[in-house]
């Protein structure tokens, strides 16, 4: 009679699954960094497979096809962004004993730290793609949804604003995610980082003094 297989134990399976999570995730960062440097139309599952050091087998195992991996990619940068109380006490700038200096560094941490990164810039790449590919829109549809209304509920646990309510507080956050999303793209007409960093700088002077941490 043939050998009887063994049934994975859940100490067997849980190291193969923490393999395939750093797999997963090592391939996410390498479709980021490809987004990132060539453009959404020029990462191809191939150069993703590159930067990571993988065979295509071990990439296509994980993700079948471009649109997998994208909508995984984006899942991930969504996931790192999500903002909460408990996320913010951890913040090096809530040591700050100002109240405004602490709204003013929040607004530029955004900037420096989420949006102007490689990682802020394949965001960019995968919701302008999103808007004229109907199967990338339809896939991450939900995911940015779900997201915007959780961030709407994360800001005005944190937030308010004198004479707005919460709904106010909400949007006037997501017109400092939309503006600092936009200034991606806008610092093709700057002639130097400099003027984009004061852009944004002379942005917050405006924005800042209608947000009040809770």
């Amino acid at each position: 009679m043939p050998p009887v297989a063994h049934a994975l134990t859940d100490t067997d399976a849980a190291p193969k699954a923490q393999q395939a999570d750093r797999t997963r995730r090592a391939i996410c960062e390498a479709a980021i960094a490809c987004l990132d440097e060539m453009g959404y139309a020029d990462t191809s599952l191939a150069r993703i497979q590159e930067r990571a050091g993988l065979s295509r087998g071990a990439l296509t195992h994980h993700f079948p096809s471009k649109e997998d991996l994208i909508a995984a990619t984006l899942d991930m940068l969504l996931a790192r962004s999500v903002m909460s109380a408990a996320r913010l006490e951890r913040m090096p700038w809530r040591k700050l004993a100002d109240k405004d200096a602490q709204v003013r560094a929040h607004l530029k941490w955004l900037w420096e730290r989420l949006v102007r990164t490689p990682e802020g810039r394949a965001l960019v790449e995968i919701l302008i793609a999103a808007r004229t590919d109907k199967a990338l829109s339809k896939r991450t549809a939900k995911s940015l949804i779900a997201w915007n209304a959780r961030m709407g509920e994360a800001v005005v646990e944190v937030y308010q604003s004198p004479g707005l309510d919460d709904r106010d507080v909400e949007t006037l956050w997501a017109i400092c995610r939309v503006f600092m999303r936009g200034m991606i793209l806008h610092e093709r007409f700057t002639r130097t980082r400099a003027e984009g960093t004061e852009i944004v700088d002379r942005f917050i002077d405006l924005v800042a003094p209608h947000l009040k941490l809770r």
